[in-house]
């Protein structure tokens, strides 16, 4: 029996002059399997129209400062808690360090964004 793909994470990442990485993860019956090579899309991709796309076919999406997360249905951590006490020192650290904004920061939950 063939097994059928299903995309069920999308990632969304705005490199510099707008370039924008997609990274595509799919789930089969119900598995999760590695990611689908990143694809390059150029400046001026219209990264709001495809996380439209994404909400008006199912996906739950997650913005934020530089990038979004889309799932097929509800959110699930992409991180465990480890990774997401690590993550926190690490943006400590940064905004200590004025390489980001505070306001950059705020609303961010690092279970599922970033």
């Amino acid at each position: 029996m063939i097994e059928k793909a299903i995309i069920s994470r999308i990632d969304f990442c705005i490199l510099e002059m707008g370039v924008v990485v997609v990274t595509k993860f799919q789930k089969v019956n119900g598995r999760g399997i590695c990611p689908q090579g990143p694809e390059t899309k150029p400046a001026g991709f219209d990264l709001e129209g495809a996380l439209t796309w994404c909400e008006q076919n199912g996906f739950t999406v997650r913005r934020w400062p530089g990038g979004a997360r889309a799932w097929l249905g509800k959110p699930w951590p992409i991180r465990t808690r480890n990774q997401i006490q690590r993550m926190r020192h690490k943006i400590g650290r940064l905004t200590a360090a004025r390489a980001f904004g505070d306001e950059n920061m705020l609303g961010l939950d690092f279970a599922f964004d970033f």
